[in-house]
Parts: C-alpha cells; structure tokens; sequence
C-alpha cells in the first residue's frame, strides 16, 4: 500500500473513533393498510383506494399497521405478510391477535395451543386452557395442570389436579401466580411448586376516593411483595414464598416503592418498609403523598378543659421518602385555615413550604396571633414567620397575606393579600382581598374587601398589574375540567400544575369564567375576545377549538345545546350551525345536526367533515363503520367517524342495518379521506 493509502485508512480510522455517537434511528412506520371488500371477500387497499392485497379471504380481523395480520381462508386464521404471502397458513378457528408478540395462543376448536411470532406452532392447539407467563404458559389438559417453558420443554408436565371449570392461575409481573379455591387464593411459584395453600382473602389495599387510582388491588404483587389477609390479620408476604409481617391491621396501602403505610386497629397511621419493618409508629391522623420528596405528618393532640371537655388539635411535621422526620410535629403549625378554622395540609412546590409559628407546647391558639413563612427541604426557616398566612408557591411566587390595621375580627376582608418571591422580597404588595396561584405568569385576584364567592375577580400579571376588569370567577374553581385523566390506563389525578394549566388556558388564551360554567377566552393582555357565554371550551387543535352552549330551552324545558367553533384569535364560527362537533385533527373534524328532543327518535343523523372555517368539505350522512375490524361488533348508535391514517371508514345513516351476521354486505360503506372524498365504496347488498 503507498502513502496515500495509508493515510486515507488512518483518516478513516480516526474519523470512525472520534465521531459522535448518533441516536439509533426508530423504524419506519408502515403504511396503513385497510380492509375492504369486494364480490363477498376481504382484501387489503392503501390511503389511495388502490388494492395492495387482492380480495381473497372470508374476513380481516384489523388494519394492517405491522408486518403481518391475521387473515381467514374459509373457517380457519392465519398470518400473511404485507405482499399477501403466508405467514402462518390458515388452519386455527380463531383469529391470531395479530399485536406482534414473541409468542401468542391460538385455538383449533376448544382446544388451544401456543403460536411463536416466526410462525412455528410451538405447542400444538390441543390442550384445553392456555394462560401466558412470561417466558413460560400455563397448560392444561383434562383435569391436570402443567407448566411448559417457551424454550419447547416442559418444565413441569400436566400432573397437578386440576378440574375442569376451575380458573387458571392468574400470573403476576414478579413471575409468581395466584389460583382460587371457592373464595380463598394461594400461591404458586415460577417452576409451578404450591407457595401456599388457597387461604387468602380478597380485599382493597386501603384506597381512598380522593387519592390516586393508581394504588395495586389486594392479591397484586409489587416489587416482591404483597400484602394478603387471614380473617382480620395482614401478612405481608414474598414471592420466594416468605411472610414477613402478621399484623391485625386495619388496612395497608402503598405509600412509596420501597414503604407501606398501615392502619393500625385504633386508626392511626404509620409506615412499614417492603422488609417488614416498622419504619414510622402508628400515631399520626394523615400521612400524605410525597411532594418533591416530602410528605405532610398529621398528629392529633388532646387535652381536658376545666369544664370537663375535650380540647383537640393537629400539629404538623414532615418526613422523606426514606421515612426520616424532617421536621417534627409541632415546631410549626399548619399553613392556613379554611372555613371552620379546619387548618389545611401544605405540600411542597418550587423546593419550599408554608408553615405558621406555633403556640408554647404546641397548643392551639387564635389563628389571628399566629405569622407565617416558608420552609425549605431541610426544615429551616428560609422566609421568616412575618406574615398572617402563606400559600404554597407557583411559578417562582407565593401567595402571603397582611392584617389590616385597626381590624379585629379575623375574618377575610380583615386581609390583604400579594406574593413573594423565593428571597421573601414582596414582589406585589398586599392589596387584593383573595389570590389564587400563578401559572404561565398570570393569576387571579379578588378585588379587596369582597366575598370570595362573589363574582370579583380579575387577572394580574407578575408585576401585580390588573389585566381585566373585576368581574369574573377563577376558572379552576367553577371546575371547568375533570380532576381526572380518564383516558390514562388506570385513570390519575391531574398535578395542582396540570390542573391549573388545563382550567385556565386553551392555547394561547386564558379561559374567563362568570357566574355558573359560563366560559369565555382572553388574550394574556387581559383583552376579552370571547364573552362568557359556553359551557365547555375544548383545546384548540388544527386553529380551532369547539365550544358548547347549553344555556337555552325548547318549548318542552328541555336543555338546547348550540355549538361553535372558536377560532385563536377569538372569532366565533358556526355558532348553532351544528348540534355538534368533533375535536379536530389533520385539518378536519366531523359536525352533525343530530337532535332529538328526549321523547322520539333522533332527527337528521348523519356525520360529515368540515374545515376549520366551518365549510362542510363532504355531506352530513354517514355514522362511524368501525365494525369493519372491531370485535364483533355491529351497532355503533350513530357514533362519530374516526380517521385511521389517511382514512375513515364510513356507513350511510340512512337505511343502516345494525344487526345480522354480515353488516358490511347489508350496508353502504367506504372509506373517506381528509378532502371529504370517498376512495372506495361498497353498495349495499353487492356480492351477496
């Protein structure tokens, strides 16, 4: 090799060790495929219309978004790929679910076996109940019960008595599985040994209404652990098959990853580690959720009046996640009171929290002789107690109030209220008669002297300016959203953040409340671009976001809702054009006139698009089809279409046929694309 060769190899060399690691690129997505059919049988067609894969199959299960799916040939499934070749030929009586997992039971008949993702039948389908578990199954045959690896290999061979009609055991994600015997569960291990014998009960872990949803069910395994109960005894208890606790406990439920709170039998709460120790004593009232790696310790205190009752009272601390007392009860007092006098719990926001002074001995005193500050994660005192009360901090600001001079009786207009920042410097005076916390820079503000509950209120920056008139109601107090993410798999409860961001903004505009659910928008300079006037205001999507007045009656009493589509810099479209209005996306969104007045049959069904200018780009006379590939199902009531891809698929109102055996032969269906055209159409009654 010559110099230059040479030279060009140790370039590459160096170029090729000293270049930057680049981000392994995700696949491609493929393109969606859709089913349709033609002369009675199912093929696959692209967002064009065009044929991908010929018309030869009984039925398609689904779209085909992967790189196969699951096709019959008369009565019998199997896999092809996206040029129509086989995969896996034709030969189960079920379809194969198709969502490209490592392996996947089918059934011939009533009998079921397992199905390798490459297409070998790993277990022949002639086994009566399969159940997957991790990298093993589940099998059983007849009235014995046996565990087969997905190597090939039994690990242990149908031998464990097991009648027919008796439920299989339910894996758990640590490996182990729980049976049932009549209503008492036990334990089985990996390699199918008894851990124990069915004695367990079933019961909830402890979890309230008002906190997360998130909380595992009695009987789940976290971690290596779960917690089961015998009669009225807990027992925490391992997946090796170890009981590491018998408590007569009132209940436990999850409180970290690594401790339990428990219930002790005279209700009060403490902290016991996934070990089994006893990490906190059972003497508080509460323990909250942690909050930036804090959680609030609630204590009752009681003492005897000369008159013979019952003085009782709460003092407040705070512990970590590792259950170590940060702050202990009593050195400061809780941070605020609410009606009743009932003082409220603080958690930590933006790295700080509020507290009071405290009486001598912890004592309960007047609220009015108390002075408020904040506190850091360590528990020192970083604002000084100089206040009459604070709030928790938002957006870098807290939320303290100042006594009136010459006022006594203690109530809300006997304050002023402004914010700090986190130096305690008072960025915005005491001035206002209520606050609310900042986000995205703004809040709401009580003009002084007023009743919280009454309708003055108006918008502030961060310098403390007046952006609206006072004149309206804080959005997250008329509840303008769930407090609850119900799409989320198990449902959880907004942040205090995420709450605010949703009640009070939908883009770039700040939502504006009067009286009772009546919405409208702002610009962040306070300008009112949409009158209060809608009960819901969606987010915006694609410029445009749909709002709903409920606010009129027929001539029955009836509510009428009239629907809009507000537009981002505040103009108002379609108002009561349409009865309502899908979410937009990709451009379009989907408005019907449907109406019924609740005593008769609905009037003008039909869904049809529309742009975000309002202008219907297609008619309004199709309800949803996506029983093409759901699950059996066939009466959809009229839904609204959906778009998969580039495609809706759709049926005509009217005439629709809900039931029989083959709805998509008895109706009129397609598929529609974002321009309202119809790429393919299937006449009702044709290849019959």
């Amino acid at each position: 090799m010559n110099l230059d060769g040479i030279k060009c190899v140790w370039l590459s060399l160096m170029l090729s060790v000293f270049a930057p690691a680049l981000p392994a690129e995700e696949p491609a997505k493929l393109p969606i495929l859709y089913p349709f059919v033609r002369d009675g049988k199912w093929g696959y067609i692209d967002g064009t219309g065009a044929w991908v894969i010929e018309p030869r199959f009984q039925h398609c299960r689904q779209l085909f978004e992967g790189d196969r799916v699951s096709v019959s040939e008369g009565e019998r499934w199997g896999y092809i790929d996206r040029s129509g070749q086989w995969i896996v030929k034709p030969q189960f009586t079920s379809p194969i679910l198709g969502f490209n997992q490592p392996f996947e039971v089918v059934s011939l008949g009533k009998k079921q076996g397992i199905l390798e993702h490459s297409g070998t039948v790993l277990l022949p389908p002639k086994y009566d109940a399969v159940e997957l578990l991790g990298d093993r199954a589940w099998v059983r045959d007849g009235e014995k019960l046996g565990l087969f690896g997905f190597n090939g290999r039994w690990i242990l061979k149908p031998s464990i008595k097991w009648p027919q009609g008796r439920e299989m055991p339910i894996p758990t994600e640590d490996g182990v599985s729980w049976f049932k015997l009549g209503n008492k569960w036990g334990l089985f291990s990996r390699d199918g040994k008894v851990l124990f014998e069915p004695q367990f009960a079933e019961h909830v872990m402890g979890r309230k209404e008002s906190e997360d949803w998130n909380h595992p069910e009695g009987l789940d395994f976290k971690n290596g652990r779960a917690w089961v109960t015998v009669g009225k005894e807990y027992r925490l208890i391992t997946a090796e098959g170890k009981v590491l606790v018998r408590q007569p406990f009132q209940g436990v439920r999850p409180w970290t990853e690594d401790f339990y709170i428990f219930i002790s039998n005279e209700g009060k709460q403490g902290l016991i580690s996934k070990d089994g120790e006893i990490a906190l004593a059972a003497r508080f009232t509460e323990i909250t959720r942690p909050s930036e790696g804090l959680a609030v310790i609630v204590e009752q205190k009681n003492r005897k009046k000369p008159n013979g009752e019952t003085d009782t009272w709460w003092i407040y601390g705070y512990i970590d996640e590792h259950a170590k007392v940060i702050v202990e009860p009593g050195i400061y007092a809780g941070p605020g009171v609410s009606g009743g006098g009932q003082v409220q719990l603080a958690p930590f926001s933006d790295g700080l929290a509020p507290v009071w002074n405290n009486s001598p001995e912890g004592t309960r005193t007047s609220t009015s002789d108390r002075c408020a500050g904040y506190i850091d994660h360590t528990g020192t005192l970083v604002i000084p107690e100089q206040f009459s009360r604070t709030e928790p901090f938002s957006d870098g600001l807290g939320a303290v109030s100042e006594k009136i001079k010459g006022r006594t009786s203690g109530y809300y207009y006997d304050y002023q209220w402004g914010y700090v920042d986190k130096t305690g410097t008072l960025v915005i005076p005491p001035q206002f008669g209520w606050t609310t916390p900042f986000c995205r820079d703004r809040a709401w503000v009580l003009k002084a002297g007023c009743n919280p509950q009454d309708h003055y209120w108006a918008m502030i920056d961060r310098t403390g300016k007046v952006l609206t008139d006072y004149a309206y109601v804080p959005p997250e107090k008329r509840h303008t959203i769930s407090e609850y993410d119900w799409d989320a798999s198990p449902p959880r409860k907004y942040s205090d953040a995420e709450f605010l961001q949703k009640a009070r903004w939908r883009g770039n505009l700040a939502v504006i409340c009067k009286g009772d659910f009546l919405n409208g928008l702002a610009d962040i300079d306070g300008k009112i671009l949409v009158e209060p006037m809608f009960n819901r205001i969606n987010e915006f999507h694609d410029g445009v976001a749909v709002a709903v007045d409920s606010r009129g009656r027929d001539d029955k009493g009836n509510v009428t809702f009239a629907t809009a589509l507000i537009a981002e810099e505040g103009k108002i479209l379609a108002y009561d054009t349409y009865t309502t209005i899908s979410d937009f996306h990709g451009g379009v969104g989907w408005a019907t006139h449907r109406w019924t007045d609740h005593r008769g049959p609905y009037q003008h069904e039909g869904w049809g698009l529309i742009d975000p200018s309002a202008r219907e780009i297609s008619e309004l006379k199709y309800v949803s089809a996506g029983w093409v590939w759901g699950s059996g199902e066939k009466y959809t009531d009229n839904r609204c279409p959906t778009f998969y891809g580039d495609l809706a698929p759709v049926a005509l109102a009217e005439g629709y046929q809900p039931y029989g055996e083959q709805v998509w032969l008895q109706n009129s269906w397609g598929y529609i694309n974002r321009a309202g055209k119809i790429v393919v159409w299937h006449e009702k009654d044709a290849g019959k």
